[in-house]
């Protein structure tokens, strides 16, 4: 068939070459039996018998089913379909197909047809964007499920566009009344349709100009950087209002000429010339897009889903309207579709995204997809007991007997009573002397938040002593607390009762259940019948609906219990919670004498809510170890938040140890601080490090995070520390028998096999304030020459089983004039020139690769680094590579929504006085606009960082003052002749 020239020229189509196909053979069956198909009635034809008592309005429906399951069609008919509002139902299966022969195609027009549509060069389409999408997305379903090896699925998406013709010839051509709604399901659809019409009623309210045209779902994947434009979750059901299927089924004409074209028509008529999806070489004066779209499925090279073509004619060819004015929003210079969900994805889909599990239907749903008939009939009793007269009849199959609907029928009325109920959501347990007593008071001081009414003689023990009598009478406590945020039960007993509290919420729905909420006062000295009443809970409830509190935090730190629980409940408190005096209780935890191992091996066990404290507290006693890290500062905020983040992955590597984990704050950043905190992390602020090191290789914010390490050996609380960057992982259990190995030697260190004879990435100190001060007098009073080393007392370089791979000079290896040279000088160098017979092992121990991988640790160094961005790892280890992934894994796991981005630093100078002007040089060199105060610390980094953030080039510095140091050596070591001449780092 030709196109009339006029129509051609309008449209700005390119005549058809003589080598390509007449329209009429592109079709898969004749375009003649196209027209006579239009009228073939669907497989199921249903209309609602007259009833004294109709509906006000009118809903036809088309369900899009198989005949390998036309019980599917039927359930539906007697189901949900008998609502009131329901005229119509046209259930379409293969016996409605162009081509019924389709399902029995071979697998070779199989694989043609799939190799076209995802064919780059593909012709038919005429916009890069959606032609991409279907290219990338043709077969695929929900999941990844590739669905393209599936003929009877592939010809399943047609049947759409086949019901479109269908409702051509029913409404164009006035065979029967437009209704007020149309609604396009799969047959395993289910709609709550008390609901579904309420809301659409609200909908159309919110629209002052009836005609006006709007589509709803009950699933919908929104626009994106991907989706081209809004996708209805098909199988959840797509509806049209009235003005939408009266402009779908009314004449198109975009060659009159007469100027009496409506505007809408103009904007169809434009649509149909940009061609997105090649339309226009079909589209024909007078049509309807209903009919134009019941032919384009008929392509022989058709490919798109069904939801993709439905989700296409909602977007281009039914304008959108705003909610409050008449005026189609493209006019308006706004962002609005005629398609919007009742819920969007991924809040709604067969599969839920966190944990890829089967999303649940339940009474409470409007809509659900994969339902077979007897979960429709469930659901449609449901929705009869809350509203029976809006239903025909008792909604059931015919093959249920009706006395057991009956039945069902009063389970779902009981249901519905309880529903109504006002019950608590949120139970407050654990002992009294634990603080549960003082964290039920400062609840209930807060306004939104209600507590039970209780008599003169009740207590707070109801599973226990009153349970007998019922929901309702439990209920009665809490009728006063409607409104309220949140309704609280502070029952301290009710940890004994994990079985009765479930099943007094089961009664009501599993929805209830799921939304419990649980917080627990406990210690590491709760008993071990606590401890088994604990473990009853998980019985019952997920562990992440349970939230452990540690009394001892309570006491020493309310502001982050306060915190932990606003975080587990969803909401602040301006009502503060004051920290609990211990002198108070009577039976303080403080008073016991012994940890209760199983208390301690359930919470490490069982990963609770992300904000509860891990590791959960120990005795003292136990804590006489520490893993330590620097936290500093960086110019650039994409760093600062990378170096936070990597420090909380580490931080929960090492959950169950039996170590502390202290952080050296550099920065007095609270948001960073909490975060940590509620990690489990002690937070310590320390100052750097003062030095005069004139250093152009290394940043001046580098420099002072790397002295800063030194400041682990003032942790003199405990007896041993393990300093750890945060490009590392390491395994707890089997890091934590260092603390008690090597025991003879002062400090011990990652180094042999590397550039380094210690690299400082990892290293276990007993802590000392005498040897933290002659470092630091050695940083602020000393000298350091790469011929002579530090002090400038040209101690040797070397150690048994580390070689120097560049031996002259000696002191070259990377990072000699940082801590790294400077603990190989303190701990090794230094003290074995005073003394040659002193045992190496004893002075430094020094780790090899394979030994520190046997204990499960991985230094992430140089390319090695999760976020170093390079692309090819194929040279990496196998181990590095397994760890790198679960170390980005554990970075995608973290909950970081309170700190999304780095701060500007408004505090004390995060570097020393010489960092500090060694920045500002680096400004003036790099940046066009330097803080102009230097007595001030600028709030804002540059908008690039001047240096690279990690040293990756030679060991050598690029300049090196030429004169040899005056200073005398402040060691014990002999003085070296002024006459020496040496290239020297100024200290």
């Amino acid at each position: 068939m030709k196109l009339p020239s006029a129509i051609a020229s309008l449209l700005g189509l390119v005549s058809q070459s003589s080598a390509s196909p007449p329209l009429s053979n592109r079709f898969v069956i004749d375009e003649s039996n196209l027209s006579a198909l239009l009228n073939e009635p669907p497989s199921f034809v249903s209309s609602a018998a007259q009833q004294d008592a109709p509906s006000s309005l009118s809903t036809d429906v088309v369900s899009i089913g198989s005949v390998t399951r036309m019980d599917y069609l039927t359930s539906q008919i007697e189901t949900w379909a008998s609502h009131r509002s329901i005229r119509h139902f046209w259930g379409f299966s293969e016996l409605q197909d162009y081509d019924q022969e389709c399902s029995a195609m071979s697998d070779e027009a199989r694989a043609a047809l799939v190799d076209a549509c995802k064919d780059r060069a593909h012709p038919a389409f005429g916009d890069d964007r959606i032609q991409a999408f279907f290219e990338e997305y043709y077969g695929l379903s929900e999941g990844n499920v590739v669905r393209s090896n599936d003929a009877g699925w592939i010809c399943a998406q047609r049947r759409v566009g086949r019901a479109f013709g269908w409702l051509h010839a029913q409404y164009f051509e006035g065979q029967v009344d437009v209704p007020d709604y149309l609604m396009v399901v799969d047959d395993d659809t289910y709609l709550d349709l008390v609901d579904v019409m309420a809301y659409l009623e609200r909908e159309r309210e919110k629209i002052d100009n009836n005609e006006a045209a709007f589509a709803r779902a009950g699933c919908v994947f929104q626009e994106n950087d991907v989706i081209p434009f809004p996708l209805a979750y098909g199988g959840f059901g797509t509806i049209l209002n009235k003005a939408a299927i009266q402009q779908l089924s009314e004449p198109i004409y975009c060659e009159r000429g007469d100027g009496n074209e409506s505007p809408r028509h103009e904007t169809i008529c434009s649509q149909i010339k940009l061609n997105k999806v090649g339309e226009a070489a079909i589209f024909q004066d007078g049509m309807t897009i209903f009919q134009l779209f019941y032919k384009y499925a008929a392509l022989k090279n058709y490919c798109m889903h069904s939801d993709w073509l439905f989700g296409y004619v909602l977007q281009y060819y039914l304008p959108s309207y705003s909610v409050d004015v008449a005026t189609p929003a493209a006019t308006q210079g706004e962002q609005h579709h005629t398609l919007v969900g009742m819920k969007n994805y991924p809040a709604c889909g067969n599969l839920t995204v966190a944990t890829g599990d089967i999303r649940p239907c339940t009474r409470f749903s409007d809509a659900c997809h994969n339902q077979g008939p007897k979960e429709m009939e469930s659901l449609a009793l449901a929705s009869f007991a809350k509203s029976p007269e809006s239903y025909h009849a008792v909604p059931k199959m015919s093959s249920t007997n009706l006395d057991v609907a009956r039945d069902i029928i009063q389970k779902k009325e009981y249901e519905s009573m309880v529903d109504g109920l006002q019950l608590p959501t949120i139970f407050l347990m654990g002992l009294s002397d634990a603080g549960s007593d003082e964290v039920a008071k400062w609840l209930f001081s807060n306004d939104g938040v209600c507590g039970p009414k209780m008599t003169a003689d009740e207590d707070s023990s109801h599973f226990e002593n009153r349970y007998t009598k019922g929901i309702r009478f439990y209920a009665e406590h809490f009728a006063h607390c409607s409104g309220n945020e949140a309704t609280i039960d502070s029952a301290p007993d009710a940890i004994m009762q994990a079985e009765r509290v479930h099943d007094m919420y089961s009664q009501v729905n599993d929805e209830s259940l799921s939304k419990l909420k649980f917080i627990v006062i406990a210690s590491e000295f709760i008993s071990n019948e606590y401890t088994s009443y604990l473990k009853d809970w998980l019985r019952y409830f997920d562990r992440q609906q349970l939230l452990l509190l540690s009394s001892s935090e309570l006491q020493q730190h309310a502001e982050r219990t306060q915190w932990r629980i606003e975080q587990f409940m969803g909401r602040n408190f301006d009502v503060a919670l004051n920290s609990i005096s211990t002198s108070s209780k009577s039976h303080s935890f403080q008073d016991k004498k012994q940890t209760n191992d199983a208390f301690l091996q359930f919470v490490d066990t069982e990963n609770g809510p992300w904000m509860e404290q891990r590791p959960f507290p120990r005795s003292d006693a136990l804590k006489t170890f520490a893993y330590a890290t620097v936290l500093g500062w960086n110019p650039d905020k994409s760093q600062n938040k990378l170096y936070l983040d990597a420090t909380r992955v580490l931080i929960r590597s090492v959950k169950g140890s039996i170590a502390d984990f202290v952080v050296l704050m550099m920065n007095d950043d609270k948001e960073a601080e909490t975060l940590l905190q509620s990690e489990g992390a002690i937070i310590k602020h320390i100052v750097p490090i003062n030095h005069s090191l004139e250093n152009s290789y290394f940043e001046p914010w580098f420099i002072d995070i790397a002295l800063a390490k030194l400041r682990a050996f003032e942790l003199t609380e405990y007896k041993r520390v393990q300093v750890l960057d945060v490009d590392i992982a390491i395994k707890a259990a089997q890091m934590d028998t260092l603390f008690t190995s090597y025991q003879q030697a002062r400090l011990v260190s990652e180094g042999l096999g590397s550039d380094s004879p210690v690299r400082a990435g990892w290293f276990m100190l007993y802590p000392s304030v005498q040897d933290f001060k002659d470092m630091e007098q050695l940083l602020e009073h000393g000298v350091f020459t790469n011929e002579r080393g530090w002090d400038n007392l040209d101690l040797p370089v070397d150690y048994p089983g580390w070689k120097l791979v560049n031996p002259s000079p000696k002191w070259e290896f990377y990072g000699s004039q940082l801590e790294q040279g400077l603990l190989f000088h303190h701990f090794y160098a230094l003290p074995k020139s005073l003394n040659p017979s002193a045992k190496d092992s004893e002075l430094l121990t020094l780790l090899d690769d394979d030994t520190l991988l046997s204990l499960g640790f991985v230094h992430f160094y140089g390319d090695r680094k999760p976020w170093a961005g390079n692309k090819e790892t194929s040279l990496l280890p196998s181990y590095v590579l397994t760890t790198r992934d679960l170390w980005l894994k554990g970075l995608q796991d973290l909950e970081s929504s309170s700190w999304t981005e780095a701060p500007n630093v408004q505090h004390a100078l995060p570097l020393t006085q010489t960092g500090y002007e060694q920045y500002r040089r680096a400004l003036v060199l790099y940046s066009a606009s330097p803080s102009a105060s230097p007595s001030k610390f600028p709030t804002t980094s540059p908008s690039m960082s001047p240096l690279a953030s990690v040293p990756t080039g030679p060991t050598k510095s690029p300049t090196r003052p030429s004169s040899a140091p005056t200073k005398a050596p402040i060691t014990s070591r002999p003085t070296v002749s002024k006459a020496a001449k040496a290239k020297t780092f100024k200290l």
